[in-house]
């Protein structure tokens, strides 16, 4: 299954169905979301997701995530330096938006994308702009360009007019609970042990299936396995020098040579370094699994 909007925790149901309307050949997308919900809801990264998603080179390609992370205008719009995005927000010393900000951001309006095939503009506290502010963003709302979407953030839509409600679509996030972390980390060394006594054995079939069940196709479960399996990998290099390490690394490391270990090491290194770029996870394990020699 495509993995959608991987920046954005939970809300399953609304990833699905912006999915549906973004990776369609000709995307269908509303000129103005309203995205609400309460701090921590991941508000801001949906609209960062969405952006990169209409922008995304992989966007009707199913076997690449949504947005993929990897194409370089996913990579642009990550690192903040895609000219086709501005945000604005509360300037420092100011309790609210006014309507100077608003105006400048209507002047914007009126150039098209450079790069992209939409230009974004993304409101943050958009329930602090004034009511001479929203009146002044209603005229753009009326009848925006044709390559502008727009992103009012706030924790309540009832904080904005209800003209300017009207004329966009409200999408609520809910705020998901804390994972159990510490439960996490512990089925995580579980399974990385597991994978680890399964390549010492040269249970490569065995090795790949649990390695990629394991990560169940979830970025932060991959990366927390990846990193148990680097913590496992350095008992193996100590275990060689003769230090005391658990049984079973005692045992992979009788099992393997150096030569060997530092393969897997490198291999696992450099899939945890391509996760935090936000690589594909399915395709990250499989060249770990390759550069290791286990597949």
């Amino acid at each position: 299954m495509r993995e959608l909007f991987p920046e954005l925790s939970g809300n399953s149901k609304l990833k699905e169905m912006l999915a549906r309307r973004v990776a369609s050949p000709s995307p269908s997308v509303s000129h103005a979301y309203i995205l609400e919900g309460e701090e921590g809801a991941g508000r801001s990264a949906l609209a960062k997701s969405v952006c990169a998603a209409l922008a995304c080179q992989h966007r009707t390609d199913g076997s690449y995530p949504l947005p993929c992370g990897e194409c370089p205008s996913c990579r642009k719009i990550r690192k903040g330096i895609c000219p086709d995005i501005t945000e604005i927000g509360i300037d420092e010393g100011k309790t609210g938006i006014g309507i100077d900000s608003v105006r400048q951001l209507r002047d914007d309006v009126c150039f098209r994308p450079t790069e992209l095939d939409y230009r974004f503009f993304i409101i943050r506290d958009a329930g602090s702009m004034t009511v001479q502010a929203q009146n002044a963003l209603l005229l753009t709302l009326e009848e925006p360009p044709s390559y502008a979407v727009f992103f009012l953030i706030v924790n309540r839509a009832d904080e904005l007019l209800e003209t300017v409600v009207s004329r966009s679509q409200t999408l609520r996030l809910e705020k998901t609970a804390e994972p159990d972390t510490g439960s996490d980390t512990a089925d995580a060394q579980k399974d990385a042990r597991e994978f680890i006594r399964l390549v010492s054995e040269r249970k490569n079939a065995a090795a790949m299936i649990a390695l990629t069940a394991a990560a169940g196709g979830k970025r932060d479960k991959a990366s927390l396995l990846l990193a148990a399996v680097i913590g496992v990998i350095r008992e193996l290099l100590a275990a060689k020098t003769g230090d005391t390490v658990d049984g079973t690394s005692a045992d992979a490391a009788d099992a393997m040579s150096t030569k060997r270990i530092l393969a897997l090491y490198d291999a696992a290194a450099g899939a945890a370094s391509a996760l935090e770029r936000n690589a594909n996870i399915r395709l990250t394990l499989m060249n770990m699994l390759s550069d290791a020699g286990i597949i």
